[in-house]
């Protein structure tokens, strides 16, 4: 079990069809990297695991239960600041 976990994450647009039954399991206390090309889904991963975007299908999963909007709270200054609270210690993530 991962710290994130996203299982089936399909999200359309129209009829495009950005993620498709998507599944990854990222670890506790490694660095994970996103690679794709353009139009591969992968802002659309990020904003749903960060409760951005509701998926069509799939659920996201944070340190083994699902994931709520506590989970992730958001800063404005320009730029959105992303912090993840765990029960080990808060972690921010870069923007």
């Amino acid at each position: 079990m991962g710290l994130i976990e996203c299982k089936g994450i399909t999200k359309r647009f129209g009829e495009k069809v950005a993620l498709d039954n998507l599944s990854v399991d990222i670890p506790k206390g490694k660095i994970f990297g996103l690679l794709g090309p353009n139009g591969a889904g992968k802002t659309t991963l990020i904003r749903i695991i960060n409760r951005i975007t509701i998926p069509n299908s799939g659920e996201v999963l944070f340190d083994g239960r699902p994931i709520t909007q506590s989970d992730v709270t958001f800063r404005r200054r320009g730029d959105c600041t992303v912090r993840w609270k765990s029960a080990t210690r808060p972690c921010t993530l870069p923007s």
